[in-house]
């Protein structure tokens, strides 16, 4: 099924259950990657890194060998917890593969994130996720973050500008990339962890 741009931004922060991959696509490369990042971190969970519960494929080895893919989301970790395989660069010609891992998927079995900058709606890959009863796709786009997106990463950053600095924040959401605006919001939380004032323009 396809997300909404506000069912997207739930998912991201909590995927619903029962949902076992997401494709992730979009213009701008840097968008795509921090959603990617925020999926597989909202899915596998803190320490799953150093657990080595996230396996990292590209998308040349995939199409080296295609047995790769299904074979890594059905492996077993040593530690506990939620798996995740993440498959970057994401091409249409990757759908055979993709297809026998979302067939052959069940529950125990690694999440899969899969990310492709500028994917065709009208594609291979789109249709197969927007068909599979328990996939997602996640369209992302070049607008700026709306209000709520944008109250969202203050919270995230633990950021509580007074009401100047949040004029301020708005008018750099709307003429910052969506990386670099990420990247401001994270120095201004380490500025504003200095002191316990209210953060100002």
């Amino acid at each position: 099924m396809k997300l909404s741009s506000r069912e997207a931004r739930a998912f991201l922060r909590a995927p619903r259950p029962g949902i076992a991959a997401a494709l992730i696509t979009g213009e701008d490369a840097a968008r795509v990657a921090l959603a990617r990042g925020d999926l597989v971190a909202a899915w596998a969970g803190p320490g799953a890194e150093a657990e080595m519960r996230i396996d990292r494929l590209s998308a040349a080895e995939i199409r080296r060998n295609p047995a790769l893919l299904p074979d890594a989301v059905k492996a077993r970790g040593f530690f506990p917890g939620t798996r995740v395989v993440v498959l970057d660069e994401a091409t249409d010609g990757l759908a055979p593969a993709l297809q026998t891992a979302l067939e052959g998927w069940s529950g125990g079995d690694a999440h899969l994130v899969v990310a492709g900058a500028g994917l065709p709606a009208r594609g291979a890959l789109r249709r197969l996720f927007e068909a599979a009863r328990h996939a997602v796709v996640i369209a992302l786009y070049d607008d700026p973050p709306d209000p709520a997106e944008i109250e969202a990463l203050l919270r995230e950053a633990d950021l509580h500008p007074d009401p100047e600095a949040y004029e301020a924040i708005l008018a750099a959401a709307q003429s910052l990339p969506p990386g670099e605006f990420r990247g401001l919001l994270e120095k201004l939380s380490l500025y504003q962890s200095a002191g316990t004032e209210p953060l100002t323009a």
